[in-house]
């Protein structure tokens, strides 16, 4: 395996992922991961130099849109939404709360007890 992945092969990588239809971000997962994998290699001297050590932006155009947070008014166009819906309000505390402290739904779904202090004051 030593040398056998070269800079080049990995940038060629980059590109052929990118012309594939893969996303950016999708991309630059991988990346990260292989480099973590790399390290791994490394340290038991199989290679010694990291072909995924490089910025993929000098590579690929990022293309990856920035997400848009709600405006005020459509945070409080949804609470109201929410909060008058006969479907809907019995989730009202579960949109509200990740809405005031910026966590997604899988890691306000991944919280106990253990993790919250609801006291007051």
């Amino acid at each position: 395996m030593s040398g056998s992945v070269k800079l080049s092969d990995v940038k060629e990588w980059a590109l052929c992922m990118r012309d594939q239809g893969i996303a950016y971000r999708m991309i630059s997962n991988d990346k990260c991961f292989l480099k973590v994998a790399f390290y791994t290699v490394i340290q038991d001297d199989r290679v010694c130099k990291d072909p995924f050590d490089f910025q993929l932006d000098t590579v690929l155009e990022d293309t990856t849109e920035p997400k848009v947070l709600l405006t005020p008014a459509q945070e409080e166009s949804l609470r109201a939404f929410v909060e008058s819906d006969s479907v809907y309000e019995k989730y009202y505390d579960e949109i509200v709360i990740p809405l005031g402290i910026g966590l997604r739904i899988s890691e306000l779904c991944g919280l106990s007890d253990v993790d919250l202090d609801l006291r007051l004051g």
